[in-house]
């Protein structure tokens, strides 16, 4: 074995005191020896844009014993790319990988060691000694080109590894005597990026990673580049004919590859763009235009049940990467406060009906207390979700999202405030001496009707104004009142 990783016992830990060299801008070069022993080579130019390469070489003084290797590597993918990346395992779990990705500026590389726990982004470990190696030999050295042929280049070597039989590793180690398994896998692809759709660039080695778009497996038989003679020790170089090409060589073809696609971001930010933009304003005019109740109550229910939905996704896409992983940024509080407040609004609703139905059994009607809260937080919840659409779009890395979303919002808000406006001018008073009138029958009195039954004309007056004798009501006049006794 070659690679122990963790829970080591001190002894082999004091042996294993070497730092992580910082990648991302520097510029000391380390010499490089040219290898001249075999090396394994993997490569894949079948389902991506360029060619994906992956080379290892092992300089061991001492094959036969316990003792210590160097592992060199050279890894390059086109620049097309956000990064590259490379894991010793037959699946992400419990996976070591060495992640490869442009620096700060552009133009260099940053190497990154991560371990993979589980199917999400893998955490920085920064335990082995790797560092990029430079050198007038190697072309393009730890370089990202452009162009359309431009590729990004790593050349590293891990120094003073553990021994090839450590037992006490607990994640997949390299063995001298099979097949050893890798899975790789390239980040998305231009124009998708974690940093307002521009392509990754740090020099943090814990940078943040989105979500790989392409990714495959394959077996190396690791004991072919193996050597134990220091002038053959370095980092792999073109094997192929014209000398500036790669070719498979002690390893086998790409296997399981496959193109990948994240929907839940997309899910999640439609969703609620739509819930909050559109159904939940539907559902309020619903009932202050329409006056239909049920309807209002309907769409409000079809829009939480949708917020049930982008929440659920939101959370899934959250648990995928390290930097939210922990729901505390701006955006996850707010957005979980909004799903409260919208759970508390639809219990409110639904507590308000059952008293209102009570009080009409009763004769009596006066407003509840819950739906005074009712009035107040559906709005302001509203108002709460619309302000977390752009800080979301943000926080996800695509903050050019929303100048259209502002856009959208502006054309659907003069929509229904044209709407409200329209309707309030239907239901003003047509004069000063005449009251307001709501709807073609007026507001109900709860005793003596509307307000049309209330001042119509008394049927003792004819059509015509006059007085008709033959239609006065027969029986005495009542009190003051105007009662009919």
């Amino acid at each position: 074995m070659l690679f122990s990783i963790r829970n080591l016992p001190l002894s082999a830990i004091s042996l294993l005191s070497f730092t992580n060299h910082t990648v991302g801008a520097n510029t000391d070069k380390i010499p490089s020896i040219i290898p001249k022993t075999p090396a394994a080579v993997f490569q894949d130019s079948s389902s991506i844009d360029g060619q994906f390469v992956f080379a290892a070489s092992v300089y061991q003084p001492n094959i036969s014993s316990n003792a210590t290797a160097d592992l060199y590597l050279h890894m390059s993918a086109p620049s097309a790319y956000q990064w590259m990346g490379v894991g010793l395992g037959s699946s992400m779990s419990n996976a070591l990988m060495w992640i490869a990705y442009p620096s700060e500026n552009g133009t260099g590389m940053t190497l990154s060691v991560r371990l993979s726990h589980a199917h999400r982004e893998p955490d920085s470990f920064d335990f082995f000694g790797c560092e990029q190696i430079w050198g007038d030999e190697l072309p393009n050295a730890n370089r990202v080109t452009k162009g359309d042929n431009g590729t990004m280049t790593l050349n590293a070597v891990c120094r003073g590894a553990p021994t090839w039989n450590d037992t006490d590793a607990v994640a997949p180690t390299l063995q001298n005597t099979t097949n050893n398994t890798f899975i790789y896998a390239l980040g998305p692809h231009d124009g998708y990026g974690s940093h307002g759709g521009r392509k990754m660039r740090s020099d943090y080695e814990g940078a943040s990673l989105n979500m790989h778009s392409y990714h495959g497996s394959f077996t190396m038989q690791i004991e072919q580049a193996v050597t134990n003679d220091s002038s053959a020790a370095g980092v792999p170089q073109p094997n192929g004919a014209s000398g500036n090409t790669w070719m498979t060589e002690n390893t086998s073809s790409p296997s399981g590859t496959k193109k990948d696609h994240n929907p839940l971001p997309a899910i999640h930010g439609f969703i609620m763009c739509l819930t909050f933009v559109i159904i939940f304003p539907s559902g309020a005019l619903a009932l202050h235009v329409l006056q239909r109740v049920l309807l209002h109550a309907v769409v409000q229910a079809i829009g939480f049940a949708l917020v049930c939905i982008a929440t659920v996704a939101g959370i899934v896409i959250s648990t995928k990467y390290n930097w939210s992983r922990k729901l505390l940024s701006a955006h996850q509080i707010i957005g979980v406060l909004i799903f409260i407040a919208l759970a508390a609004q639809m219990g409110l609703g639904i507590l308000h009906h059952r008293i209102f139905e009570k009080q009409h059994q009763q004769q009596r009607q006066w407003p509840t207390i819950p739906v005074k809260i009712h009035k107040y937080l559906g709005p302001t919840t509203i108002v709460a979700g619309l302000i977390n659409v752009p800080i979301g779009l943000v926080y996800a890395g695509n903050p050019l999202l929303c100048l259209p979303y502002l856009a959208v919002l502006a054309i659907i808000a003069l929509i229904f405030i044209g709407i409200r406006w329209r309707r309030a001018r239907r239901t003003r008073p047509q004069d000063a001496g005449t009251a307001t009138v709501t709807g073609s029958k007026g507001p109900q009195h709860p005793r003596f009707g509307s307000y049309e039954q209330l001042h119509a004309p008394q049927a003792a007056y004819g059509k015509n104004g006059g007085y008709n004798v033959n239609e006065v009501p027969l029986g005495p006049y009542g009190s003051r009142r105007g009662e009919w006794a």
